[in-house]
């Protein structure tokens, strides 16, 4: 272990932490003002004096003009910050932004498909991956796969029918929830679905759009949307089960 007053010697990675919590810098700083106990908890540099675990108490050690106490390890890989991130747990964006920075091709690829359908991380991972521990476990581990039939155009008429409810309703913040997403996707990728069918009753229906407290709650509301004015066999059915189905023509 290794002390020293050159703070300035430290390299702050720009893949540990999208942002730096000025929060949780400013609650050690009281920490170390009342009881400075750094030397018992070493930062940790690679060979390059990167900073791989403890870049806020780096910070707060330079907001208070006290020494730090440091280890170098050397041939630690960037992966290694995500193991030895133990100060503070990291949310999904600093995960996200993480891998990739480090060239991660598979998170390459969500970056990207969040940005072009204009989708926050939180849902877009629900919507890929499900909401498991496990989904969410091979998330921080790296080992996420892209893998999506949901069509950018599907993306494209949810963002439509937020906007009409905007516009009619005002500002709301429902039609931004896991449920409303899911269920919305999940009527538009039906393969028979047609969307302009589903623009014209959205907009002539506008007033019927409220919040759901759950996603067949949600589903049974767009349905009935869809079917307002709608031949019998064009119609969709909500099954026992929760899935959709078209009348037979027959009926």
């Amino acid at each position: 272990m290794i002390k020293t007053n050159d703070l300035d010697k430290f390299v702050f990675r720009s893949d540990n932490r999208e942002r730096i919590n000025q929060l949780h810098v400013k609650a050690l700083v009281e920490s170390i003002r009342s009881c400075n106990m750094l030397n018992m908890r070493p930062i940790i540099v690679n060979e390059k004096m990167e900073i791989i675990d403890g870049q806020h108490r780096v910070l707060a050690a330079m907001k208070l003009q006290v020494p730090i106490f440091y280890t170098i390890e050397e041939n630690r890989s960037p992966k290694d910050i995500v193991l030895l991130s133990i100060t503070k747990s990291w949310g999904t964006s600093d995960f996200l932004n993480f891998y990739v920075k480090n060239g991660y091709k598979e998170y390459i690829k969500l970056d990207e498909f969040l940005k072009f359908n204009d989708v926050c991380l939180k849902i877009g991972l629900c919507l890929i991956m499900g909401h498991t521990n496990d989904a969410y476990k091979k998330f921080k581990n790296g080992d996420f796969v892209m893998d999506t039939e949901i069509s950018p155009e599907h993306f494209k008429l949810c963002r439509e029918t937020q906007e009409l409810i905007k516009k009619s309703q005002g500002s709301t913040k429902y039609w931004n929830a896991m449920k409303f997403w899911k269920a919305h996707l999940f009527l538009s990728n039906m393969e028979k679905f047609n969307a302009d069918k589903w623009r014209d009753n959205a907009s002539r229906l506008s007033e019927r759009f409220c919040i759901k407290a759950t996603y067949s709650g949600y589903l049974s509301l767009f349905v009935g949307i869809y079917n307002w004015n709608t031949r019998p066999n064009n119609r969709i059915l909500i099954s026992r089960d929760g899935s959709c189905d078209y009348m037979d023509e027959t009926e």
